[in-house]
């Protein structure tokens, strides 16, 4: 029912990988799902007709959310019984790379980066990643290109737009990533309308840093010029 009705799709190998995570109890507890893999549960919150069938890329990005240390690690046992293929690609230690040649990236806020020192990624301490820790997170199943069910587990909607247009402007962003940025944070904010628990009012606004209340007001203008 869910292929016939043409819902959006993630790759298959991803909706494994997240189906694997969900059922080893970490999807939505350690990590969240980020980037293009995250817009098909957007669009099934907004109940969002687009004429074409979103898919992520082959690479799959996820987020560390847990600020519980712990003396060992919990995420990377999960993976290598995904596939014990998995290792740590040493000259960006925080990706590993798997079977296939298929990557996964796991990205961190500075608040949560020390409950991560277990695992044996390293992953660039990001502040804008402390943006999509905020809000209510969002959690959709979905299936891949093969129908494999899992679940999405992804940033309150909001945050994430917000933070997708800041990508889009930030310096040294990769001028092939930075449109794409800018199209997907223009589409959920358009979706937002249709979101009934994500409302963009003026409590919400109020509670934006300086730098986002200005790229909400870009984003409302350039929908409202759309």
């Amino acid at each position: 029912m869910y292929v016939a009705a043409g819902l959006p799709v993630v790759d298959s190998w991803a909706a494994k990988l997240l189906q694997h995570l969900d059922r080893a109890g970490l999807l939505g507890k350690q990590v969240m799902v980020v980037g293009t893999n995250a817009l098909p549960a957007y669009q099934l919150e907004a109940q969002a007709h687009t004429g074409q069938r979103l898919h992520a890329t082959r690479d799959t990005d996820i987020a560390w959310t847990d600020p519980q240390e712990r003396d060992e690690p919990v995420l990377w046992p999960a993976l290598r019984e995904f596939d014990p293929s998995f290792t740590i690609n040493q000259e960006r230690p925080f990706q590993a790379i798997g079977r296939g040649s298929r990557e996964l990236e796991l990205l961190s806020a500075p608040s949560v980066l020390r409950a991560a020192a277990a695992e044996p990624f390293r992953p660039v301490p990001l502040p804008e990643q402390e943006w999509l820790l905020r809000g209510e997170p969002l959690r959709h199943v979905v299936t891949g290109l093969d129908r494999t069910p899992t679940a999405l587990v992804v940033p309150d909607p909001r945050w994430f737009a917000l933070h997708k247009r800041w990508l889009a402007e930030k310096p040294g962003r990769d001028s092939l990533k930075a449109p794409k940025d800018r199209r997907q944070a223009q589409t959920i904010w358009r979706w937002l309308e249709a979101m009934a628990r994500y409302p963009v009012d003026p409590q919400f606004l109020k509670s934006l840093p300086n730098d986002l209340r200005a790229i909400a007001k870009r984003l409302s203008e350039e929908g409202a010029n759309a």
